[in-house]
């Protein structure tokens, strides 16, 4: 057992006692006592709380079944001399009913024992090593066979390990007193207080852990599983279940390395509850198991009789992932793919975990399966992320993946039950997210052209200019006595700013104005841990007040794009190569970049990953020039080129969310200024906020603003009416028009964003009934059925968060579907006319298609008609526009069509239509 610390030892020194009596009448009364790190000069009073059982007006240790330890008692704490009072009680006691835990045989307690002196929120480890002694002692009293540890500061000084890797698993751990009881990790409650969203995380994660104490959980019984590892027994099997009319099958994958370059350790399935086969491959050398050259080859056909039968259904958690695997294999399920977990999951609870483990602990009476498995990687300090699953053993690997195929029926199967529940919800996954599978699939095969080319002369352009930059603020710095001077450190900027320059700091590195702790002193502010923040909006608001300012924000815009698309090349062993993660690090051996589609976001639109497609915004091209004073630069998505006879075609819903909100909302006055190409919402908007002299009869506001040279007035309204859409405050706005150049003041934001609300008066009542549902109903929904849940808190600031979502949700996501719609009426139009091209990529509210040069006018044609998808609840269309690129993101000249080889006269009325 732990001895009692130095700091309890000279406490009672002091008072004349022996340190084990003063240690066991701490564990009993609350008591306030210096505790230090190194000596007793910095020695600082802290007040020490006892735990309790948690019905029990008594302090101290009692005999109870459970022990729930969390990280330290919290400042309010101090008044009632209970744990987990207030939110955090409230939070815990919630659970414990939902999971049916009795109150009256839970012991609580903390791994840090007092409540810390104010500062930061992490726990340092010699508080703990001061505290251990009273958590073994009380171990020792209270003899609990169950321990919850309460989040992941608890989980670390017990375990070793996060809350998250623990999440769902329940085993017998041996204390330093001899000690054994079964310890489980769950969500702190006051995490759950902060973010309401993981309110569903930390009750699912009781009632497991309920259930585990009611013995409710069958973990791995009744269970299966075949290890098939030749041809004939495989043979014989697939007969077996053909013959019995199995039709329905979850179907799993492990590798070994990374696509493409790694292979396909197993592939397994499981045809009913408990029952699975794993069909092995290969070894950890990712070496076929038979020295015969045939036996893959030979495994996969027998795969391809049992699961490209027509009429079978293939279920799958994330299987898109698997699938290219499978296809560089010749195993093809993708027509018969009917069904994703994970897309499932997302369908019905947005908020909540997705992953196979989650849902498993949810839905079934697996457990965590996976932890012999996560035991090993452990263990032997694999790099899962690198190498994927490549070292590790059968032994391990082979009866993990019957278990993840068995998981992801059982799942299916349950989620199905959910689905049935909610007819809107069922047609949407049913009839949009599961048809849209092969489209996606297309979208990431197919990927898009690199000019290296260009991709290289961004790579050194960006590069160069950052370097310049760079040697611009160390020299600038230089000046103040601050030598090496690093731009991308924020204790550096920091300094430099504020204790150099003198400027005034706007916001705590906590997230709160500066103006809240403006009369503290600089001891005060460095016992409490506070400093200035040096992030973007704090650099908007200096803006101007030192030309170091300008500097910065020129450096942290060009470092953006030579820290992600453009990275410095990598030089080793004199060999340069292009950086991991950079686009040029991305392009694959077939001079393309495949991204990857998540389809799990929560507005209900698509992401982009490995690389972010998504994430090469057109808006920073023009302040990139401005930066680097050269006009010439062409926008960083033209290293993008369409394929030898094809052009790159978009399709573009035309101002989507503000159409929709007009819609949603019936606000007929914002629906006609949208829809009017005589009227302009953002012209019109900047006439009001600065009372022109303009009437409707003298034309098209933005020409007339144009002529008169006032064109930046409709900028400034155009950030006001995206401002008052998103349900932005003043302040919000103002710091918005500041990082956009535009002066004005909070006065300035505040009356711009009134007379939108005045002007738009409907819609807004519409939004401030949509903020209601966040109190009333808990969850808003879309048109489609699509929802987003929400979640009560005492935080206004929770709740002021919550409610804007509850604005933007219906709007962004009715956007998304009518894409997802638009792309499947597509892909049937396109095989009724039997066309050819190819889908490319989908980005906000932009779809792209890879078009050969003879279906461009009829695909152009086509799809603005498919995209004109009927609003449901409203006799509404959204309208598209279209562009024609050779270069992604260049309007392309006549001779760059003709130099790419498009025909004359194609090329002629392109240009003449101005396409």
């Amino acid at each position: 057992m732990a001895e009692i610390h130095k700091c309890i030892v000279d406490y009672a020194t002091a008072l004349g006692k022996d340190p084990k009596i003063v240690a066991s009448y701490i564990l009993l009364t609350p008591l306030k006592i210096p505790i230090y790190k190194e000596n007793v000069e910095d020695a600082k009073p802290v007040l020490f709380l006892p735990g309790h059982k948690l019905t029990s007006p008594s302090l101290g240790p009692q005999p109870s079944k459970i022990m729930v330890i969390g990280k330290h008692p919290v400042k309010g704490e101090s008044r009632t001399k209970r744990l987990f009072s207030g939110k955090n009680g409230d939070e815990l006691c919630a659970g414990l009913d939902k999971a049916h835990l009795s109150r009256d045989d839970i012991y609580l307690t903390n791994i840090v024992r007092f409540i810390p002196p104010p500062g930061p929120t992490r726990m340092y480890s010699w508080w703990v090593d001061v505290c251990m002694w009273f958590l073994l002692a009380e171990i020792t009293l209270v003899k609990p066979e169950y321990i919850l540890l309460a989040g992941s500061d608890a989980c670390k000084a017990i375990i070793g390990k996060k809350v998250s890797s623990l999440k769902g698993m329940i085993f017998d751990h041996k204390f330093e007193n001899g000690r054994t009881a079964k310890v489980c990790g769950s969500l702190n409650p006051a995490a759950v207080s902060r973010e309401p969203s993981l309110r569903t995380e930390f009750l699912n994660g009781l009632e497991y852990f309920a259930s585990v104490i009611t013995g409710k959980v069958i973990e791995g019984k009744e269970c299966l599983y075949s290890v098939i590892e030749d041809v004939p027994t495989l043979e014989n099997t697939v007969n077996r279940l053909i013959e019995e009319g199995h039709t329905e099958f979850a179907v799993d994958a492990e590798w070994g390395d990374q696509y493409p370059v790694g292979k396909l350790r197993s592939i397994q399935f499981s045809w009913d509850t408990g029952k699975a086969v794993c069909a092995v491959l290969r070894d950890e050398n990712l070496v076929p198991i038979g020295e015969d050259a045939r036996y893959v080859p030979a495994v996969i056909e027998q795969l391809k009789r049992l699961l490209e039968r027509p009429g079978v259904s293939i279920v799958g958690q994330n299987l898109r992932g698997d699938l290219k695997w499978f296809n560089d294999e010749g195993l093809h399920l993708l027509s018969n793919f009917k069904f994703d977990t994970m897309l499932a999951d997302y369908v019905l609870e947005p908020n909540r975990g997705h992953s196979l483990t989650d849902m498993t602990l949810r839905n079934t009476s697996m457990g965590r399966y996976d932890y012999p498995l996560l035991e090993y990687i452990d263990s032997a300090g694999l790099k899962v992320n690198r190498d994927a699953y490549k070292y590790i053993p059968r032994a391990v690997l082979d009866e993990y993946g019957c278990q993840d195929a068995d998981a992801t029926l059982r799942n299916k199967r349950a989620l199905s039950l959910e689905l049935e529940k909610q007819p809107k919800l069922n047609a949407l996954f049913n009839q949009v997210m599961m048809p849209l599978q092969p489209i996606i699939v297309e979208i990431e095969k197919t990927g898009l052209k690199l000019d290296k080319e260009r991709a290289v002369y961004f790579t050194e352009t960006f590069n160069t200019a950052c370097d310049k930059l760079e040697l611009k603020l160390r020299e600038a710095a230089l000046k103040f006595e601050m030598e090496n001077f690093n731009p991308r450190s924020p204790s550096q900027v920091s300094t430099l700013l504020f204790d150099k320059l003198g400027l005034t700091p706007v916001q705590t590195t906590q997230g709160t104005d500066w103006e809240m702790v403006s009369g503290y002193s600089d001891e005060q502010l460095d016992d409490l841990s506070i400093r200035p923040s040096t992030n973007k909006r704090t650099l908007a608001v200096l803006s101007g007040e030192h030309e170091i300012v300008t500097l910065l924000s020129n450096y942290r815009t060009v470092y953006r794009l030579t820290s992600t698309l453009f990275k410095p090349y990598v030089v080793e062993d004199d060999k340069v190569t292009p950086a991991d993660g950079s686009l040029l690090g991305y392009a694959q051996y077939d001079g393309r970049v495949h991204t990857e589609i998540a389809q799990t976001v929560i507005t209900g639109r698509w992401s982009s990953r490995n690389p972010n497609l998504q994430n090469i915004p057109a808006r920073r091209d023009v302040l990139v020039r401005h930066i680097l004073g050269d006009e010439t630069i062409p926008p960083t998505r033209s290293c993008f080129i369409a394929d030898e006879g094809y052009l790159l075609l978009e399709f573009d819903y035309q101002q989507a969310e503000l159409n929709i909100q007009a819609i949603l909302s019936g606000d007929r006055e914002m629906f006609e200024v949208l829809r009017n190409p005589e009227r302009d919402i953002h012209a019109e908007l900047a006439i009001k906020i600065n009372k022109l002299a303009w009437m409707p009869e003298m034309g098209n506001p933005k020409k007339w603003l144009i002529v008169q040279g006032l064109s930046h007035m409709r900028d400034y309204a155009k950030n006001v009416v995206f401002g008052a859409s998103y349900q932005g405050g003043a302040f919000t706005l103002y710091l918005n028009m500041l990082d956009s150049g535009v002066s004005c003041s909070v006065e300035d934001a505040e009356y711009s964003l009134n007379l939108f609300r005045d002007t738009y008066s409907i819609y807004q009542s519409w939004a401030n009934n949509q903020k209601r549902l966040v109190w009333t109903q808990g969850f808003v929904e879309n048109v489609f059925g699509r929802r987003r849940y929400f979640y009560k808190s005492d935080d206004r600031g929770i709740m002021a968060a919550q409610e804007r979502e509850a604005v933007n949700y219906p709007i962004q996501s009715t956007v998304g579907d009518l894409i997802n719609i638009s792309l499947l009426r597509i892909n049937n139009a396109r095989k009724k006319h039997d066309l050819h091209f190819k889908f490319a990529l989908q980005l906000h509210d932009a779809l792209y298609f890879l078009v050969p040069f003879d279906e461009v006018e009829k695909t152009r044609e086509i799809v603005p008609e498919c995209m004109r998808v009927k609003i449901p609840g409203h006799d509404e269309v959204l309208e598209t526009s279209s562009k024609v690129y050779v270069r992604w993101g260049e309007t392309p000249t006549i001779d760059s069509l003709f130099q790419h080889g498009v025909e004359k006269n194609l090329a002629l009325r392109l240009i003449g239509n101005k396409v």
